[in-house]
């Protein structure tokens, strides 16, 4: 996908003749090539986030961030939309008694 950006934005500039003569064409062929590989490591990055983050830990920051944001009054408190709110002891209080 990256590729494909990255060759037509310089297929674009000569299609355009915003690059016309071999020189220019060069150039912006690094250029291109440039933003692919800053773009290929910014996916990485996302690609590799989730894996070095600690589950505990993103729910102790996810349990202090739903805190601070119930005191402040810009979330709702809503428990079971929360990691972890809906277990199995809450499905079996909201089951209808027979």
């Amino acid at each position: 996908c990256i590729f494909h950006l990255a060759n037509g934005i310089w297929t674009m500039g000569i299609t355009w003749g915003v690059w016309i003569n071999p020189s220019a064409q060069r150039r912006a062929g690094w250029i291109c090539l440039a933003l692919g590989l800053g773009l290929s490591g910014v996916s990485v990055g996302a690609l590799m986030g989730p894996l070095r983050i600690d589950p505990s830990d993103a729910k102790a920051q996810e349990d202090e961030m739903y805190e601070l944001r119930t005191q402040e009054g810009t979330v709702l408190p809503d428990e079971h939309k929360r990691a972890g709110g809906h277990t199995a002891e809450t499905a079996e209080l909201e089951q209808p008694q027979r």
